[in-house]
This record gives structure tokens, C-alpha cells and sequence, in this order.
């Protein structure tokens, strides 16, 4: 019995080493987690950006600017959104009526699409620079066109 008594803080200290190695594995496995959820993100967000990139490309070799030179901002506007299965982005429009001669400055183009955007109503608004060529004989429920959503 004596023997017995003695062996217990040998396995009370055998338990709390385990313990404790036990907490370091946990926190290791923790941090490796934090930092897979990390590439994971990067991974997503470089993707992303590669096939904004393409769709960007995409739409460049689609409308070339030389098809833009004579038309007016609204036309080169709806042309380039017809490349790009009805979608416009500012960005692109900006560069193509820039680099075409449709829109001389760079400073105000900006405001000058968003303008002819607006005052058209051939488009509607569908995220933050992006918006939709909605069909020429768009009529909404009451009888009235289509009006291009505010910018938020």
C-alpha cells in the first residue's frame, strides 16, 4: 500500500505534462487554422482580381477604340455595353471614350458618363461603377421608362 501512495504524484505530474502539452498542441493547431484561413483569402481575392482582369480584356478586344471615333458618348456607351453582355463598367468606358477621342478629358470623364448615364435611362445601376443596358422599349409596371438608380 505504501508503494501506491507514492506512484500517484508521479501520474498527477505525468497528467498535468500531458495537459499542458495537450493546451500547446491546441493552440499551435489554432494559429496553423488562422493562417490557412488567411491563404485562403488571398487565394480568393488574387483570383478575383484575375478575372476582373480577363472580363476587363475581354471586353478591350471586343470593342476596339477606332469603333468608337464618331459616335456620340451615349452610342460608344451602349456599344461597349452590348460587347459586354449588356454590362458597362465605368472604368472600362472611361479608358475606351478616352483613348477612342469620344470624351477629350481625362478630369471630367468621370462625371461626364455618369452624367450621360443618367440622363439617358438606358441603364440601370446594379453595383458601385456597373450598371445594365436595359432594352430600348423598357416600360416599367406604371407605364413610365426605366429610371438609372441613384449612386448611393
Amino acid at each position: 500500500m505504501n508503494t501506491t501512495k507514492q506512484n500517484f504524484p508521479e501520474l498527477e505530474d505525468l497528467k498535468r505534462r500531458l495537459e499542458q502539452q495537450i493546451d500547446t498542441v491546441k493552440a499551435q493547431l489554432a494559429q496553423l487554422q488562422k493562417q490557412l484561413e488567411s491563404v485562403t483569402t488571398t487565394s480568393a481575392l488574387l483570383k478575383q482580381e484575375e478575372n476582373m482582369h480577363l472580363s476587363f480584356m475581354q471586353t478591350m478586344n471586343a470593342v476596339a477604340a477606332s469603333d468608337l471615333r464618331g459616335l456620340t458618348q451615349l452610342d460608344a456607351l451602349v456599344k461597349i455595353a452590348k460587347a459586354n453582355s449588356n454590362r458597362l463598367k465605368l472604368t472600362i468606358a472611361k479608358d475606351l471614350l478616352l483613348r477612342s477621342g469620344v470624351t477629350k478629358s481625362r478630369k471630367n470623364a468621370n462625371n461626364i458618363i455618369f452624367n450621360v448615364i443618367k440622363r439617358s435611362e438606358r441603364f440601370k445601376r446594379v453595383a458601385p461603377g456597373e450598371y445594365e443596358l436595359l432594352p430600348e422599349n423598357a416600360i416599367a409596371q406604371n407605364g413610365e421608362p426605366f429610371r438609372a438608380s441613384p449612386v448611393a
